[in-house]
């Protein structure tokens, strides 16, 4: 069951509200694909909103990709259309179809090591896309160092251009994207991989705690993100805290939160830029992570696969 909280107060419409926390919940994997949603009279009575409030959301939802409405049956969430697939399998099938064409093994191989050192010759085999700049860095940023490879920043509105140049062998992404992309690499053998993101339960449970009347201060490399927050933080508290929100090159906006916010929350690139400049009366959350851990854990394992496969 989906548990929405929505405030009265808040300035952000009750469709953004729903729209925002349903989505934050799906990308963060709360909500499982092939889910079914609450029905609208449902989350109508669940969250007092109207339920023109609820089909408004789920319709935009539906339009990004994250649900699909099946006539008769309800909304559900939308399974993962790309995954990566069964390299050792795929590889032994290949093989063994050359075999029955007539290829000698001696010749199989050598097609497979000149095909393979090409391949290695050409661009980085793994890329990394998002709409957003600064999710797109954190991205990059978290997957070299959780991974210790290299990981090429695409910006979707240039993915497709690109791979029509030098197609990846993989992509990933965060699954706020994952319809858009797919449609967008819809009928090539590229694999796209869906990133699901942290579910930043400490920092909800901070903003909760926080008192009455406070400021909280939210930096990040993303605009994306800070847009999120903002909803996020009338939804949980209306307009009982001030929240001030900026990226780190926004110099005065970022003078004013370290001068103001009793807490700050930031991710870790901005904590790495600001910590020196913290108050000792402000408490300042970095978050630990942008990536979620089973998200790094399918991404490790199909690393693996192609690493055994090419063995």
């Amino acid at each position: 069951m989906i548990h929405l909280r929505l405030h009265e107060d808040s300035p952000a419409h009750p469709a953004a509200q729903v729209y925002e926390q349903i989505a934050f919940a799906i990308a963060s994997r709360q909500i499982r694909p092939g889910a079914r949603l609450p029905s609208v009279r449902q989350l109508s009575m669940q969250t007092g909103v109207h339920s023109s409030t609820i089909w408004r959301a789920y319709a935009e939802l539906e339009a990004d990709g994250f649900v699909q409405a099946r006539t008769g049956s309800g909304v559900y969430v939308c399974e993962d259309q790309s995954v990566p697939v069964a390299v050792p399998g795929l590889i032994r099938r290949t093989i063994q179809t050359l075999l029955d064409q007539g290829y000698s093994p001696d010749q199989i191989q050598h097609e497979f090591t000149q095909a393979l050192n090409h391949y290695q010759s050409g661009v980085t085999q793994l890329w990394a896309t998002a709409q957003d700049p600064g999710i797109l860095e954190l991205l990059v940023e978290e997957l070299q160092r959780h991974l210790g490879i290299t990981i090429r920043a695409v910006p979707l509105a240039e993915l497709l251009a690109m791979t029509k140049q030098s197609p990846p062998q993989t992509v990933i992404t965060q699954r706020y994207h994952l319809a858009q992309v797919c449609n967008l690499l819809a009928g090539s053998t590229i694999t796209v991989i869906p990133i699901d993101h942290y579910d930043y339960q400490t920092e909800i449970t901070l903003t909760e705690q926080l008192a009455a009347g406070s400021t909280l201060g939210v930096v990040s490399l993303s605009a994306r993100i800070l847009r999120i927050a903002m909803v996020f933080v009338h939804s949980l508290r209306g307009q009982t805290i001030r929240i001030l929100t900026c990226q780190p090159t926004q110099t005065e906006l970022l003078q004013q939160i370290l001068q103001e916010a009793q807490l700050i929350l930031t991710d870790l690139p901005c904590y790495a830029m600001i910590q020196g400049q913290i108050k000792v009366t402000q408490h300042c959350h970095p978050a630990p992570q942008y990536i979620a851990n089973e998200s790094l854990a399918r991404l490790r394992q199909h690393l693996a696969m192609d690493t055994d496969a090419l063995g």
